[in-house]
């Protein structure tokens, strides 16, 4: 008999410390959490705080990837040469230019060469040392450029010379 009443008790003290064992975790646990609740409780002024700082960090971000990028395209690409301030010129004009400058090399070579040549061509055209041509140029090269030097010629030369003058005229090809 004494066999038989031993063998019931030891079921309940196994049930017995299996409960203890499952409270105890169960308050662990309950304490876990609580310790992690705690551990999360912040003051609302230190979140906002920290989302400021976050804000900033994210637009601080932005503005060094986009200068990053304008770096990076600046490298690639070759910087394009700014062309705003020339007009440009035709293969005529390029020419009509290279002519004219020829043309006044030309002319200060034979002054140089024929000085008794000059003065008596100053002489007989009454142009003296200073020209009053001088002043005028300027605008009549600016008027073959926009095709009006036709204008400035019947005005300046003398009547009787047009159609010699325009027989000069050499149309560019």
């Amino acid at each position: 008999m004494d066999e038989e009443a031993v063998e019931p008790q030891a079921e309940p003290i196994e049930q017995i410390v299996e409960e203890a064992q499952a409270e105890s975790a169960a308050q662990e646990d309950i304490d876990h959490e609580q310790k992690a609740y705690e551990k999360t409780m912040v003051p609302l002024s230190a979140l906002q705080k920290v989302r400021e700082k976050k804000k900033e960090l994210e637009l601080e971000l932005q503005w060094e990837r986009q200068r990053n990028a304008q770096f990076m395209q600046a490298q690639q690409s070759p910087p394009e040469e700014d062309n705003s301030r020339y007009e440009s010129a035709t293969k005529e004009e390029v020419m009509n230019s290279q002519e004219e400058t020829l043309r006044l090399v030309e002319e200060r070579l034979w002054i140089r060469n024929n000085p008794e040549k000059y003065e008596r061509v100053n002489e007989l055209l009454k142009l003296g040392k200073l020209s009053l041509l001088t002043p005028i140029l300027p605008v009549y090269k600016l008027s073959r450029i926009i095709k009006l030097d036709w204008f400035l010629k019947s005005a300046v030369l003398p009547s009787e010379y047009k159609a010699q003058i325009k027989d000069l005229d050499v149309v560019p090809a």
